[in-house]
């Protein structure tokens, strides 16, 4: 080979590494992006489900039970 094709050769490897370590960054950063918002969803859904729980317990006791009769009968 001669030089010439050595050199262009290399020329574009280090540019095709170039992008790839671009894309690999990028992607990372998605991925950290994404961890975040599945870690607030997370935590959001657990404050909804204890909220949900503690209106579920509070309602336990003062509904009426589904085999009562409405009072116009």
């Amino acid at each position: 080979m001669k030089e010439d094709d050595v050199n262009n050769r290399l020329i574009e490897i280090e540019t095709k590494l170039a992008y790839q370590e671009d894309l690999a960054q990028s992607l990372n950063d998605i991925l950290v992006e994404q961890r975040k918002l599945i870690e607030f969803l997370a935590k959001r859904v657990e404050k909804l489900q204890s909220e949900l729980e503690d209106v579920a317990d509070s309602n336990q006791f003062s509904n009426k039970p589904d085999d009562e009769l409405p009072p116009h009968y």
